[in-house]
């Protein structure tokens, strides 16, 4: 393919990014990722509750096998390691 979106060295057929609000459900959420091709998806961090790593967040209802799965991997060691905490500004 000609025509790449490349960042940070990663190459993408799609130029299209997705966020994680305003879905009503996890699952609208991921089919609205699916059906729209997206291979970027953005996360409000801030918007997270991450005072508890063992708690369940939008983070996990993501496929990252799908959406770059080594900077999810960085976020969850952040997550976990108590280390990446939301801005209250």
């Amino acid at each position: 393919m000609d025509d790449v979106l490349e960042i940070a060295g990663k190459q993408f057929r799609s130029r299209l990014f997705l966020g994680s609000g305003k879905f009503r459900t996890a699952e609208e959420m991921r089919d609205a990722y699916a059906a729209s091709g997206t291979e970027i998806v953005t996360v409000a961090i801030r918007r997270l509750d991450l005072d508890n790593p063992s708690q369940k967040t939008l983070l996990d209802e993501i496929d990252w096998t799908r959406y770059d799965p080594a900077e999810h991997g960085r976020l969850l060691h952040r997550r976990r390691s108590g280390s990446l905490r939301p801005s209250r500004t």
